[in-house]
C-alpha cells in the first residue's frame, strides 16, 4: 500500500466514522470505522511514520480555534496509532515581519 492509498483510506474511514459518530451521538474513537482504522494501521508495520507541523493563524489564547487544532492533531494520531503525528504550531506576534 502506498502513502496516497493509505491517506485516502484513513480519510475515507475517518469521515465515515465521524458521520456515524455524530448520528449516534457517541464519541469519535468509539465508532466501528475509527476502530477499524486503528486496527489496520497498528497491524501494518510497513507504513511509514510521518511527523508534520501544522501552522495556525491564531494564538493559544484563542482557545476555541487553537483547541480544535489540537483536538484534530490528537485524533489523527490516535486513528493512525501514532504513525502520523501532526504538531499544531501557534502563530507568534511579529512572525510575519522581516527578520522575525
Amino acid at each position: 500500500m502506498n502513502r496516497r492509498e493509505f491517506l485516502t483510506n484513513v480519510a475515507t474511514k475517518a469521515a465515515g466514522g465521524a458521520v456515524i459518530g455524530l448520528a449516534a451521538g457517541c464519541t469519535f474513537g468509539a465508532t466501528p470505522a475509527a476502530q477499524e482504522v486503528q486496527q489496520a494501521t497498528a497491524q501494518d508495520a510497513a507504513l511509514p511514520e510521518l511527523k508534520w507541523e501544522m501552522a495556525t493563524s491564531w494564538t493559544p489564547a484563542v482557545d476555541i480555534l487553537y483547541g480544535t487544532a489540537q483536538l484534530f492533531t490528537e485524533t489523527v494520531s490516535k486513528l493512525t496509532s501514532g504513525k502520523f503525528v501532526i504538531a499544531a504550531r501557534a502563530w507568534r506576534v511579529g512572525a510575519w515581519h522581516a527578520g522575525a
